[in-house]
């Protein structure tokens, strides 16, 4: 398999773009088989080593999030991939695309056919006999499988539970939610459930599985060896689109410098907001509205700008 032109469609044929994009994508999941051929010479266990210490290799791989860990948090030195593997554990390499030129191209040919206004990375997956995420869990992103080696069986919801959350979480053994970072409040306010239906499926080289951030999967390998690349799609929520324009254009303006005003004699015991607070506070809001305003893309806002922006490979 080469990148390019028509690399989205390559990963879901024989399904069409518009299908894929008006019914599954960030929407569904969405599994399909491929074949070998759709692998190609895409990646191969042979490639999976020389990326690893291709990455190892660059000082600036772990800035660009290039790591290598042993089940699902202990981060591990590249070279003792071998033994932890005899030891039966799955070892997760994440932005393996820093050290492997055709994932860092298929990553940005996605990013830029989807018009993704996020990041995309490649995670990829080794994992002997037995081993792999087996736990229930989600993820805060899209998750899009390849199956490169081997075969691995998924269970997995047909919807999300959260969408777009925040952080990843798993189903502890004793059924509580194990957060793998302290959760948001408004995350910990879901009703997450561990007895959803679930899907079951053998994924063997060249299918695809797409899960919409925050659904519900496990997978464990069925062969000796399994491997497979994780095509990530990492979204922060639209405050990341405008985010930077505000904290940038706001404090043009003076009073977004200033501190709100002092209360005169006698104003904090009557209780409510001073008035001279509540007239900075008014003009503070409508100088908000007006730059706002200024991100419309109906009337020709900045917004547009921001998203052809966010939307390029980097």
């Amino acid at each position: 398999m080469t990148t390019g032109p028509g690399a989205l469609e390559r990963l879901i044929a024989p399904f069409g773009v518009e299908e894929f994009i008006t019914q599954y994508w960030m929407q569904r999941s969405f599994f399909v088989r491929g074949g070998p051929d759709k692998v190609g010479d895409l990646f191969s266990l042979d490639s999976f080593h020389a990326a690893v210490a291709a990455a190892a290799r660059r000082t600036d791989a772990p800035q660009r999030g290039f790591s290598v860990r042993a089940g699902a948090t202990r981060t591990i030195m590249p070279w003792t991939i071998a033994s932890e593997v005899a030891a039966g554990e799955t070892i997760c390499v994440s932005a393996i695309e820093v050290g492997d030129a055709r994932l860092a191209e298929l990553a940005a040919e996605l990013k830029r056919e989807l018009a993704f206004a996020g990041r995309v990375g490649v995670h990829a997956y080794l994992s002997p006999r037995g081993s792999g995420f087996s736990f229930l869990h989600f993820d805060a992103r899209i998750a899009t499988t390849l199956q490169i080696a081997g075969r691995k069986r998924w269970r997995y919801a047909e919807r999300s539970s959260l969408p777009w959350p925040a952080h990843n979480v798993r189903f502890a053994p004793d059924g509580r939610l194990d957060w793998h970072q302290p959760p948001a409040a408004w995350e910990e306010r879901v009703p997450l459930r561990g007895d959803l239906p679930l899907a079951e499926v053998v994924l063997e080289p060249g299918d695809l599985l797409c899960l919409p951030a925050g659904t519900f999967h496990a997978a464990e390998a069925v062969d000796d060896v399994s491997l497979s690349i994780n095509i990530n799609f990492n979204y922060g929520g639209f405050f990341d689109l405008v985010g930077a324009y505000l904290n940038a254009r706001l404090p043009e303006l003076a009073g977004w410098r200033e501190a709100p005003p002092a209360p005169l004699p006698g104003e904090l015991e009557r209780g409510g907001l001073p008035p001279r607070v509540v007239e900075f506070m008014v003009a503070r809001l409508d100088e908000l509205r007006r730059v706002i305003d200024e991100l419309d893309p109906r009337n020709g806002g900045e917004v547009a700008a921001l998203w052809h922006r966010a939307r390029r490979p980097e």
